[in-house]
């Protein structure tokens, strides 16, 4: 599936910001620089800030309303584009806080990340920032995802410096020092074995024309003629990928000669895998009919069920509880944090 890497933008920013999801789903801006000396860290950012607009403050530094905004921004474009009412007020403002206790959290990381003596080059930052910027098409795009969000390429840099300070902190106080044993593994493999269970599959290419299942008679008889032809064609030895390419009204699969991948059962529409997972490799289907039209089927490979076995999972268990207990660790860690804070909430609700 294709994305608009636009949309990807807030993402992209959150990930940065945060390289492990530890409930702090989108950050805010923090302060414009670390200082030099790392004791001063914190009154001298706060000296940078203006008390106007401010929505929160974490041990004397502020927190803006721009801020607050930007990392609002994403989720009002989605509101906005579920419709009217859908999205409540409570649930409105169940958002918000949300989103400011991320902010306040971000923040906190941040202070502690200055406070532990990282620093992150201006190499590093340039070298990220190039790298955001090489997932737009042109400098235009990139600009345009930057004046969305209310970004100057300051201070997205600034952003980028915040995100990676806080990464090399995580991976300092908690990644280097988290291990999986092999015992754990064992544990999480047998007490989720359906998990592991690979169902059957059957890759399949497929020819189309469409027609609505709202248009009349007339219409379904055309478009039935028109794929009975081109099945004759193909039962009498016509390349299958060719013929789909010649004459398939499947935008989508067309150029790939109609090929759909492997998919397992409750992936297509019934009348589609009933014919699918009735089919031997090679074999082509008579004229099978859909919500969408009238298809032409071709299995191409079948796999039988299968079990993934405790070695061939091994190590993506232990990156899945490693990455699980890290996440645990640092969000128990902001709220120790967030306990022991001076923090004054302005957010009017």
């Amino acid at each position: 599936m294709q994305y608009n890497l636009r949309r990807l933008f807030p993402a992209i920013l959150s990930c940065l910001i945060l390289l492990y999801s530890v409930g702090l789903s989108q950050a805010g801006e923090g302060a414009s620089a670390a200082v030099s000396d790392k004791d001063n860290a914190v009154s001298a950012r706060d000296a940078a800030n203006t008390n106007t607009g401010r929505v929160a403050s974490v041990n004397g530094v502020t927190i803006s309303q721009a801020k607050f905004d930007s990392a609002m921004s994403p989720y009002q474009q989605q509101i906005s584009a579920m419709g009217e009412g859908a999205v409540t007020a409570e649930q409105l403002t169940q958002l918000k806080t949300k989103v400011l206790e991320n902010l306040i959290g971000t923040e906190l990381l941040y202070q502690e990340s200055l406070k532990s003596g990282i620093k992150v080059d201006e190499k590093e930052i340039d070298t990220a920032f190039d790298g955001q910027k090489a997932l737009f098409s042109s400098e235009e795009e990139f600009k345009e995802a930057l004046k969305m969000y209310n970004y100057s390429d300051s201070a997205f840099k600034d952003q980028i410096k915040i995100g990676l300070t806080v990464q090399h902190f995580i991976d300092k106080k908690f990644t280097q020092n988290t291990t999986i044993s092999d015992e754990e593994i064992k544990k999480y493999y047998d007490e989720n074995t359906s998990y592991f269970q690979e169902p059957e599959k059957v890759r399949a290419s497929h020819i189309m024309v469409m027609v609505e299942s709202s248009a009349d008679q007339a219409k379904k008889d055309e478009a039935k003629k028109k794929i009975e032809q081109i099945l004759q064609r193909a039962k009498a030895g016509a390349d299958f990928a060719a013929l789909a390419k010649e004459v398939s009204e499947d935008t989508y699969t067309k150029d790939s000669g109609g090929d759909l991948d492997y998919f397992y059962q409750g992936q297509m529409v019934q009348s589609f895998e009933d014919a699918a997972f009735a089919m031997k490799p090679g074999e082509i289907s008579n004229v099978v009919e859909t919500e969408y039209g009238y298809h032409i089927i071709k299995v191409t490979d079948k796999k039988a069920a299968t079990t993934i076995t405790l070695d061939e999972s091994k190590e993506e268990i232990r990156t899945g509880l490693k990455s699980n207990k890290i996440n645990d660790d640092v969000s128990n860690y902001v709220a120790d944090l967030r306990a022991k804070a001076s923090v004054e909430i302005y957010l009017a609700q």
